[in-house]
């Protein structure tokens, strides 16, 4: 029914939300120098030369279509480099996804999933944005994978993905009202033959009546 189906749409649509954000990662943790990242994350150099070390990655996610904002976020959540000069050098708390991927999680926040239950401080920064993105908070490890440096989170708004997700929906909500409706018109049709059925007995059980009062 519509419990099935909107249960149904949602996992295929939080599937492939999910599947979008490893891509992600993937293409971010593949082109990231890991030396250079390092030295980036932990500061303990000159900072323009560590910057500009990591300017080709950051070049890189920022030309990735659809997307609108990057913020690159060391392990105490302050922001080392955002596409937003104002956000740089600011420490933002309170975001539990930043604090999921700092423990080395991918983590996915999307319109598409549930709507947005709170707002975080980088919002504040975003109000010309609508909220129809998806968030991808993609961890860096150093080399060896002993520990996470830091965070870069990417807001995009994939149209394809989007309109992926809007057919899938409407797919399954047409199906769902097909089915229905074919489970409709059989239930008619049994209820209708089981009525003809009923009459047919009813009948015979009448002429039978009939003819036994006739040989009486």
């Amino acid at each position: 029914g519509a419990g099935s189906a909107a249960f149904l749409c949602r996992t295929m649509v939080e599937q492939a939300i999910h599947h979008d954000g490893r891509e992600v990662m993937q293409f971010v943790q593949g082109f990231t120098p890991l030396a250079e990242a390092e030295a980036f994350f932990r500061g303990v150099g000159d900072r323009g030369a560590e910057l500009e070390a990591m300017t080709p990655l950051l070049a890189r996610i920022a030309a990735m279509p659809g997307t609108l904002h990057v913020n690159v976020y060391d392990r105490e959540k302050r922001v080392l480099w955002s596409t937003r000069r104002e956000m740089t050098g600011r420490t933002l708390r309170d975001n539990p996804e930043l604090d999921e991927a700092l423990e080395g999680e991918l983590e996915v926040e999307s319109s598409l999933l549930e709507p947005r239950r709170y707002l975080k401080p980088e919002h504040a920064f975003l109000r010309e944005f609508s909220d129809d993105f998806v968030e991808t908070y993609v961890p860096i490890w150093s080399r060896g994978q002993r520990e996470v440096l830091g965070v870069i989170e990417i807001y995009r708004q994939p149209q394809p993905l989007f309109e992926m997700t809007a057919a899938v929906t409407r797919a399954v909500w047409l199906s769902a009202a097909a089915g229905a409706l074919c489970l409709f018109a059989a239930l008619i049709w049994l209820a209708r033959r089981a009525d003809r059925v009923i009459q047919s007995q009813h009948q015979q059980l009448v002429e039978s009546e009939t003819l036994a009062a006739v040989g009486e």
